[in-house]
């Protein structure tokens, strides 16, 4: 039975820490566009925070030494990957968090939110009558998360639209081709987080064990 271990790195943005220099990046060609989109210094800052933290939790676990951003990779999904690593990893960011998390063996998604108010029509663009009656009155922002890191988990891999993704009960999403189990993780006050792991209903599954540590420079 393989061991199921989830390994969460996050840090929050200090505005006060000079920025590194782009030259010191080695961002590749494909991650300088993607940076590049968004519209603000501070999502900007978040968006290489979350990379950051991505080499330094390889670094710490001894899964990888060295490296830089210049390997960061995006399939045609969108989803990103490392070149020559076959690990799973997702990424999130919000105001001032950035969080990444590793696993060895199985695919992982996380997102992390601002808490911040949902108005009550939104909720139907992205949960349907028949998911709510399964899940009760869990806050809106909650429910977002945990489909946004059950997306990132498999979804672009799978070729599964987001929209595909339905709450069976509270923390578990069935998506055409399998469930996932949904983890809400304390990061900081302020901020919600979730993690999404498959959990095939058919297979023996070790505990999971879930080992976060908060980076206070990740350069």
């Amino acid at each position: 039975m393989p061991s199921r271990t989830l390994y969460v790195y996050w840090a929050e943005h200090d505005p006060y820490l000079p920025p590194v220099p782009e030259t010191d990046l080695h961002l590749s060609d494909r991650v300088q566009q993607r940076w590049k989109r968004y519209r603000t210094l501070q999502q900007q800052n978040m968006s290489l925070l979350a990379k950051r933290l991505l080499f330094f939790g390889l670094q710490q676990l001894q899964w990888r030494i060295g490296g830089d951003l210049a390997d960061f990779c995006y399939h045609p999904s969108g989803k990103p990957y490392l070149a020559e690593l076959p690990v799973h990893f997702s990424l999130s960011h919000s105001k001032q968090v950035a969080v990444c998390v590793l696993s060895a063996d199985m695919p992982v998604g996380v997102d992390v939110q601002e808490w911040l108010p949902v108005p009550p029509d939104s909720e139907g663009l992205f949960i349907v009558t028949d998911e709510r009656e399964k899940i009760g009155s869990a806050d809106r922002l909650v429910l977002w998360s945990q489909k946004e890191a059950a997306y990132k988990a498999v979804g672009s891999d799978l070729g599964i639209s987001f929209s595909q993704f339905r709450f069976s009960e509270p923390q578990r999403v069935a998506c055409p081709q399998m469930t996932l189990e949904l983890i809400p993780q304390f990061i900081r006050q302020g901020y919600i987080c979730c993690l999404a792991v498959p959990s095939p209903d058919s297979l023996p599954l070790a505990p999971l064990q879930i080992a976060v540590e908060r980076v206070l420079y990740p350069y």
